[in-house]
């Protein structure tokens, strides 16, 4: 498990916020794979998420994850509160909905 502190929180529209998440270490990542968040929340916490990494993978420890709020959604609902400064628990990238290394020749 790797810890994350919230660094920027930004209100895209009324139902989906960017939050900039710096982390303890860095997560390295390819484009289509996903963190999951373990939320202190839900009935019994904690409430596991997946969200998708914004941007290509940076060379410092930031991530960027889009949230979108769900009516009701226990996940979502929870980040929309939280605050920059503070501390999300994040397991490693995951999914291998991601390119080849190469190209198959046609």
């Amino acid at each position: 498990m790797i810890q994350g502190t919230i660094r920027a929180r930004r209100e895209l529209s009324p139902h989906v916020i960017e939050l900039e998440i710096e982390t303890e270490t860095p997560i390295v990542y390819q484009a289509g794979q996903w963190v999951s968040l373990a939320l202190p929340t839900g009935p019994t916490p904690p409430l596991k998420r997946a969200y998708s990494m914004v941007h290509p993978q940076q060379t410092d420890s930031v991530i960027t994850l889009l949230i979108d709020r769900v009516e009701n959604g226990l996940g979502s609902n929870y980040l929309f509160a939280s605050q920059v400064g503070e501390t999300l628990q994040i397991h490693d990238c995951m999914g291998t909905f991601t390119l080849p290394e190469s190209s198959p020749s046609a």
